[in-house]
């Protein structure tokens, strides 16, 4: 049987949401069905790994050739193409539509807010917004909520379904015995977006806990001495960490607390459940449709009702090693090797 030639337009050395998906993809889709293109960048900060059945189309310096370059020959030699990101999108559009191309792409993020300006500015203005996710054979949201909320917001016409993002569940799966607690974290690389304000809300009103902090802050905000002013030292910062010191971290973790009110599929549920950390999160995104409250995980409100969940835990700790078994139990639902067996079916319909 005639292999199906795929090109994942990511870059998959470097650290972005579209890039790791690419890079999952490229790690999980079946090679005796698939041939699998994708491109590397020589600045990238992961590094290159060796999987057998993809070949790497190398990003060279200087990127503004090299990377167009090599989207062309991607796209030219693909059946079908992942179109992810939106760099060249104009590019991509004129190479799709004069050489009859097929692809595919996703909607990873709700048009509001910050997100509404920045898209704006890249694709020029909501009309762009629209066009971008037009011009390829099929279009996919990443949560049904996304797509509804995007239809209200921008006009985006109705997606061909929803194709769900997973994780590596055996990178952070781990046995977790959990009896009372402790130790809480809230894990993002952009610290204000992702809701430390309230995070900090929650560490005054909880001094017994320790609440930790994986990741950065955007726009020159530091946290950490906001904390040391205030004497609020149950907060701990860690600084930026790479997957395996975020396992390591999260041996020691019963709650993921994630404030964020502005986010697509935050993969980060997934792994710290993975690790039997449930997560709380606000239910402004849709996380209903893979977080079950009380179950494996919370969706709230407000910053008083995640208060809530935080006390009820500390008087009722035997609820605890339910829910990080549970937690488990929902991220092993959403691994890529389970998952990547609907986008081999997507890429199979669009291919033929």
């Amino acid at each position: 049987m005639k292999k199906i030639k795929v090109f994942l337009s990511g870059i998959v050395n470097s650290t972005n949401a579209q890039n790791l998906n690419c890079l999952a993809l490229a790690r999980h889709l079946d090679k005796s069905r698939f041939e699998v293109r994708t491109l590397t960048v020589y600045s990238g900060n992961l590094p290159i790994e060796s999987i057998e059945g993809v070949k790497y189309l190398p990003v060279r310096y200087p990127s503004k050739i090299w990377h167009p370059f090599l989207l062309i020959r991607g796209i030219l030699w693909a059946d079908v193409s992942y179109l992810c990101k939106p760099e060249y999108w104009r590019l991509q559009r004129w190479l799709v539509k004069t050489f009859c191309k097929k692809s595919f792409g996703t909607v990873e993020g709700v048009y509001s807010g910050v997100a509404y300006e920045r898209a704006v500015e890249t694709f020029g203005s909501e009309e762009g917004i629209r066009e971008f996710h037009a011009f390829r054979t099929k279009s996919f949201a990443i949560t049904k909520a996304m797509m509804e909320k995007n239809k209200r917001l921008v006009g985006l016409p109705d997606q061909d379904g929803v194709l769900y993002l997973g994780t590596d569940y055996a990178e952070f799966a781990m046995e977790k015995q959990v009896n009372q607690l402790t130790d809480v974290i809230l894990i993002g690389a952009d610290l204000k977006r992702k809701g430390i304000d309230d995070y900090l809300v929650l560490a005054k009103r909880f001094p017994q806990i320790k609440f930790h902090v994986a990741g950065g802050a955007v726009g020159g905000d530091d946290y950490k001495a906001q904390c040391m002013a205030s004497r609020l030292d149950n907060v701990v910062f860690h600084g930026s960490v790479n997957h395996a010191q975020l396992k390591e971290l999260l041996k020691g973790i019963q709650l993921h607390i994630f404030p964020s009110r502005a986010e697509g599929f935050p993969k980060v549920t997934l792994e710290t459940a993975a690790a039997g950390v449930p997560s709380v999160v606000y239910g402004d995104y849709g996380a209903e449709e893979w977080i079950m409250t009380s179950k494996d995980g919370f969706v709230v409100k407000t910053v008083d009702e995640m208060g809530g969940v935080i006390q009820d835990l500390l008087i009722h700790s035997e609820k605890l090693q339910p829910l990080a078994d549970n937690a488990k139990a929902m991220a092993k639902r959403f691994d890529w090797k389970t998952l990547v067996k609907e986008w081999e079916s997507v890429m199979e319909s669009i291919a033929k």
